[in-house]
């Protein structure tokens, strides 16, 4: 894991890509035409605040929430004065919240997995009950078989849980990657990976 959120953030700038679930659950709504004024969502662990400016440039209100607040300086520097008026961030630690007002898009990218297994459940009882009936949820969790899976202060599933998780949910798109790779850093890493994409019922 990078020693410390701020090296993790030195790799990124805006024009490293949204990630690619959000890419795909931004297209569903603009293929079903979503009302402007509809058009609220939820950035949980916004890092370093990409997929909080596609979501912004994409006309969303964002709610943007980190627990650190390099990740929210930096979602501040790239919005543009015009954007700005539709973000609002919070700088708080995600796995800790017990409530959240009422979104059609919450995106997680890779943020899930780092709540402690000892809050996750209740979190993403939150998560659910957040997302409005045709919303949609994107990002990912980790697989057991991830090389991080020995930490106990992180969350991992398997596919059957992973599958659990949506009930009372359409998924569109879920993918498990198995593979060695590296970290933005460099440093190698394998991982074992679920991409996700759910319209809520």
């Amino acid at each position: 894991m990078a020693e410390n959120w701020s090296g993790h953030y030195k790799h990124l700038n805006e024009k490293t890509p949204p990630a690619a679930m959000l890419s795909r659950a931004l297209a569903a709504f603009q293929h079903e035409h979503a009302d402007h004024g509809d058009k609220l969502s939820l950035d949980l662990g916004c890092g370093n605040g990409i997929d909080t400016l596609a979501m912004l440039q994409d006309h969303w209100h964002v709610t943007a929430i980190d627990r650190e607040r390099l990740a929210l300086e930096a979602v501040e520097r790239l919005a543009e004065p015009e954007l700005r008026e539709r973000l609002e961030t919070r700088c708080i630690d995600f796995a800790k919240l017990d409530a959240l007002p009422v979104y059609k898009l919450v995106n997680a990218t890779f943020s899930l997995p780092f709540c402690p297994p000892a809050r996750f459940y209740h979190l993403w009882n939150v998560i659910c009950n957040a997302i409005s009936p045709g919303g949609r949820f994107s990002g990912q969790f980790f697989g057991v078989r991830d090389s991080w899976s020995t930490n106990p202060e992180m969350t991992f599933h398997t596919r059957k849980e992973v599958e659990k998780l949506f009930t009372g949910f359409e998924t569109e798109h879920l993918e498990e990657v198995e593979k060695e790779g590296k970290l933005i850093s460099g440093q190698p890493k394998y991982w074992h990976v679920f991409h996700v994409v759910a319209r809520k019922i």
